[in-house]
């Protein structure tokens, strides 16, 4: 196998991915590529289920993609870690940060925020990312 091959499967378990018979068709003969056949078939190592994602990965790859195509691939990388990565809990906070909900405040590694609830509100959640195992959070009550 060639290197190249050989980078294209470094973070990928060959029992988790799902069969997908182009796949299988362009790795059987991975010498006699063009390279056009070897950005798609990186596409579809990171993407399995998501035909933009093959579509978009192979763009950049070949050095054809667009800015807001790259916007775009950015996206669907962090949700491909965030489902891989994450708990659905996890997810649904993230979606409910990306859908601007009023009620989950995201605090960013390094800073801090203030956040009011009165007895009367919905409850809130202070939402934080990436800390490494570490944690912090400072309540003040005032009647």
């Amino acid at each position: 196998m060639s290197a190249d091959f050989i980078k294209i499967f470094q973070e990928f378990d060959g029992n988790e991915r799902p069969d997908n018979l182009r796949r299988e068709k362009l790795q059987s003969r991975y010498e006699t590529l063009n390279e056009e056949e070897k950005a798609e078939l990186m596409g579809l190592n990171i993407f399995p289920d998501n035909p933009r994602g093959i579509e978009l990965r192979k763009k950049e790859a070949l050095g054809l993609i667009a800015d807001d195509e790259r916007g775009e691939l950015r996206k669907l990388y962090q949700l491909k870690t965030r489902q891989e990565k994450n708990t659905p809990a996890i997810q649904k906070l993230w979606e409910r940060i990306e859908a601007n909900d009023p009620n989950v405040e995201q605090v960013d590694m390094g800073s801090g925020k203030a956040i009011k609830v009165t007895p009367t509100e919905e409850e809130k959640i202070i939402w934080t990312f990436g800390l490494g195992g570490c944690y912090g959070s400072v309540v003040f009550y005032r009647t």
